[in-house]
């Protein structure tokens, strides 16, 4: 077990962080979790299924391997296309992903930083104001 303050120090000696969360519940559809950006800031090369708002934010980000097939099965299948460079690159990407989201947040609001993640994205409805 490691302790919640030492994740992306403990996670920085890994290669590649696997999350593949079932689909079939729409809040794992809709998530960016913790796990996804706490593998990006330790420089891993993390592993989502299409399909959700994980992957859309690594390919908006060229960062990450999305599988088309989150199965064990294609997981397994996916796993030897990986070389130590493709992987070395990963990580690479991971790191430009992390220094990106950081200035992001440093220098945005929150609706900003949200245009800024997910382009073309439709206006939240104001419900209150029936806006």
């Amino acid at each position: 077990m490691v302790d919640q303050s030492d994740v992306v120090t403990a996670a920085h000696k890994a290669d590649l962080g696997v999350f593949l969360p079932d689909l079939s519940y729409r809040q794992n559809r809709l998530a960016l979790p913790n796990k996804l950006f706490e593998y990006l800031f330790a420089g891993i090369v993390p592993i989502v299924p299409a399909h959700c708002e994980m992957s859309g934010l690594l390919r908006h980000l060229n960062a990450g391997v999305v599988l088309d097939d989150p199965s064990p099965l294609g997981l397994a299948k996916a796993l030897p296309g990986l070389t130590p460079q493709s992987i070395a690159a990963g990580k690479d990407a991971a790191h430009r992903a992390a220094r990106l989201l950081f200035a992001a947040a440093q220098s945005r609001t929150v609706a900003d930083q949200l245009a800024w993640a997910f382009p073309g994205a439709q206006e939240p409805v104001d419900r209150r104001r029936g806006l």
